[in-house]
């Protein structure tokens, strides 16, 4: 075979160089991103939304009928324990009251007759019938003295035994009456008149205080119902109260999130309207039931410290705390397949992929606990590659 001329065999030797590299180009595994599982810190935390309530909020109503006199406040007016809110015209309770205090006067004017002139008086009737009866009793014996000697008649011997009895029925008459004024039987009946008109009196002023609507305790009036001039009844509804250290967050969660809640967890919260003030919160109350018609648990969280530019159904953010590890084996969400229950990655072994079934823990925003499936240091696929099990890869770390 004749020799090829020199430059031929440059073109030669080149050819077969391109195509051996080609070759092993075209045979080179396909390069993949991976991240390696390594410790670092992860929290994660539940976003809610939720609203400023009252946990003991109440509408205060009328307790009697009448005509609405005035009103003292108005719709978000702070107000202190005992403050009139609402006074309401009931001339038949002051009536009643006037009529109970008279009671009361007369039932008190009679005990102190009975202590001042009664009983003194039907002492001296007693001593006084007793001197009859003396008197009564000597002129009867003078006469039967005077009777054998026919000085007296029959008939005078008579009538001043008649006199004697009667003066003697008198005396003790009277003897009782004085013995019972001083024995106290009639000062119980009027201390005891007293005391009912007395009790009958408080009753009347009572029913007329509810015509005054009084604050029950320090508070904010969040809503009002009627003006001046307005006839209520009993049970007409008046204003909506809010006691002010009640305040409360109230969160609807949804149920999928119960087993991250238990009580005592602490929360951070956020108003819309004051987004750069957050304070703190904890969960002090999970609703023992799931409604079924919204699939959501109610939420009560406590504020120990609300602050005092929180208004009723204001709109909040809720950031509560679920857990959090310092030293976590964590792995980038993006490298997970099925962050559910089911969830696993591509594992990079000995320049192969290989499926690893993983067990999650806590899980931020980007990243998640991994608890079995990828112990530290594992390197992950974290890559949109279509993959199969056992494909021969080339790792490239992010940055390379």
């Amino acid at each position: 075979m004749p020799a090829l001329p020199r430059d031929r065999r440059h073109i030669v030797v080149a050819a077969v160089v391109a195509v051996t590299a080609l070759g092993y180009w075209l045979a080179r595994p396909p390069a993949v991103a991976v991240v390696a599982v390594e410790p670092q810190a992860v929290r994660e935390t539940l976003q809610l939304s939720g609203r400023i309530a009252t946990r003991d909020r109440a509408t205060l109503s009328a307790q009697v009928a009448g005509t609405v006199a005035r009103v003292a406040v108005e719709e978000g007016d702070a107000v202190k324990a005992g403050q009139l809110l609402v006074a309401i015209d009931n001339p038949e309770l002051a009536a009643a009251l006037q009529q109970a205090e008279a009671t009361l006067a007369q039932a008190v004017a009679r005990r102190e007759r009975l202590r001042d002139i009664e009983a003194p008086t039907a002492q001296a009737d007693a001593e006084r019938a007793a001197i009859e009866r003396e008197q009564a009793a000597r002129q009867l014996e003078n006469l039967l003295a005077l009777e054998p000697s026919g000085a007296v008649g029959a008939e005078q011997v008579r009538a001043a035994r008649e006199s004697l009895a009667l003066k003697e029925k008198a005396a003790q008459t009277a003897q009782l009456r004085a013995r019972s004024l001083a024995e106290g039987r009639d000062r119980e009946l009027g201390e005891a008149d007293v005391a009912q008109a007395r009790a009958a009196a408080a009753v009347a002023r009572a029913r007329l205080g509810w015509t005054q609507v009084r604050a029950p305790a320090d508070g904010v009036v969040v809503g009002r119902d009627i003006d001046p001039g307005s006839a209520v009844q009993a049970g007409t509804p008046l204003l909506a109260f809010a006691p002010r250290a009640a305040r409360e967050v109230r969160v609807n969660a949804d149920e999928r999130f119960l087993s991250m809640l238990r009580e005592g967890q602490p929360v951070r919260v956020v108003a819309d309207a004051w987004p750069g003030q957050p304070f703190d919160g904890t969960i002090a109350r999970l609703s023992p039931r799931i409604d079924a018609e919204r699939g959501a648990l109610d939420v009560r969280i406590a504020l120990p410290a609300p602050p005092a530019w929180l208004r009723e159904d204001m709109t909040v953010s809720v950031e509560i705390l679920v857990g959090e590890n310092a030293q976590a084996a964590v792995l980038p969400l993006s490298a997970v397949q099925d962050a559910g229950a089911g969830a696993w990655a591509w594992c990079v072994q000995d320049g192969r992929v290989r499926r690893c079934n993983l067990r999650l823990g806590l899980r931020d925003e980007h990243r998640a606990e991994v608890l079995d499936g990828a112990p530290p240091g594992t390197l992950v696929v974290d890559d949109s590659r279509t993959l199969a099990d056992g494909d021969r890869v080339r790792p490239v770390t992010r940055g390379d």
